[in-house]
């Protein structure tokens, strides 16, 4: 993961959130694409969940398991 560092993605899933809030279309379709494991009430966490998804995880735990791997 040399390209995307595990700030970049944390900062991807904040902007997710904000525009889950709005209702941005993308927003919904990335969620509908890659459905958190989290209720109606989604929280940090689920969106941190997409991104790993949508990135080839399965999960933000194990995403950021292979950054410490391809880390200094």
């Amino acid at each position: 993961m040399p390209e995307l560092s595990l700030e970049s993605l944390r900062r991807e899933a904040k902007l997710l959130q904000r525009a889950w809030i709005a209702r941005d279309p993308q927003a919904v379709i990335r969620l509908k694409e890659h459905p958190p494991r989290g209720g109606q009430d989604l929280v940090r966490a689920d969106f941190l969940h997409v991104i790993a998804q949508e990135n080839g995880f399965a999960s933000w735990p194990r995403l950021k398991l292979a950054g410490r791997d391809h880390g200094p």
